[in-house]
């Protein structure tokens, strides 16, 4: 279609992708089929990002910082970090690069996947692992709970109520690595170093602070959660996610929000169609009249 003088070639493709409603994060009136992509001809590097800081401790919460190189140029991205999308509106510079900022919230040890994809397709141009190291101070809580032969009773306003051999205790959440492993409309299943336990989504702080289409955050003193929402009622939102469904409260002004651009969907989809049709029936009408004047 054009070529620039730096060997960039722009170019028509034809995809394949299907319909692109049923993919968080895309764009509704996008065409199906057809999509326009950039050809490169000299030698790029391949897309990478670089995680900083690399490693950090379980129970840590705060900011890491996510560099992309080498992407397609002015193009959308979403960050994933494992099966938890957080962010999905990156979008790259003149020269393939973007520089973001994600809050995150308690994380247990291990290594988790934090993956640069294509919103609409899925596609995974990069990832790399963030380390999450044991915490030496959460280790040492652990062990002396364990040996007070700790039981994990309740989970109460962000707070752990635990049983142990010299009386009850309340420790932040966070001193025993929990995380949501799954979610069950009001109540989320949580994982922590005591095993697991189920507790109201209300006592982990859960409320939708962001809604962007049909997509919401949900933040939790455990974390964000993003899921797209499939109904609103009375100021609380059912959000399905990666995890499972979850109920959660808004605020009066995204809920008013969320409803209007729910109205315009469902408005989209009943009359679209039905202007579609009555276009053809008037092209059909206006054919037969003119072949009625030609044959007077």
């Amino acid at each position: 279609m054009a070529v620039t003088n730096d060997n960039v070639y722009i170019v028509w493709t034809d995809s394949r992708r299907g319909s692109l409603t049923v993919v968080p994060g895309a764009y509704r009136n996008a065409a199906l089929n057809q999509d326009i992509y950039i050809a490169f001809i000299d030698n790029r590097g391949s897309p990478s990002i670089e995680i900083s800081p690399p490693s950090i401790e379980a129970g840590y919460t705060g900011t890491i910082t996510i560099h992309g190189s080498n992407m397609p140029r002015e193009a959308r991205f979403g960050i994933a970090l494992g099966s938890m999308i957080l962010a999905k509106e990156v979008w790259s510079d003149r020269s393939g690069s973007f520089t973001i900022h994600i809050d995150i919230g308690s994380l247990p040890a291990g290594n988790l996947s934090i993956s640069v994809f294509d919103p609409t397709s899925g596609y995974v141009f990069a990832e790399k692992q963030l380390v999450i190291t044991p915490n030496r101070e959460l280790q040492t809580i652990v062990g002396m709970l364990s040996s007070a032969n700790a039981r994990l009773l309740a989970i109460e306003n962000n707070i752990a109520v635990i049983n142990t051999s010299i009386g009850r205790l309340g420790i932040d959440l966070r001193s025993i690595n929990a995380s949501i492993s799954r979610l069950e409309g009001d109540v989320a299943v949580i994982s922590t170093s005591l095993g697991d336990i189920r507790a109201r989504i209300d006592d982990l702080g859960a409320r939708v602070v962001s809604i962007s289409g049909d997509m919401a955050v949900v933040r939790t003193s455990l974390g964000d959660i993003v899921g797209r929402i499939s109904s609103i009622q009375n100021n609380v939102a059912t959000v399905v996610t990666d995890l499972g469904v979850v109920r959660a409260r808004i605020d009066e002004g995204l809920s008013r929000t969320a409803e209007l651009e729910s109205r315009i969907a469902r408005i989209e989809g009943i009359y679209l169609p039905m202007i579609a049709i009555l276009q053809v029936v008037a092209l059909l009408l206006t054919a037969m009249l003119i072949m009625r004047i030609k044959r007077q």
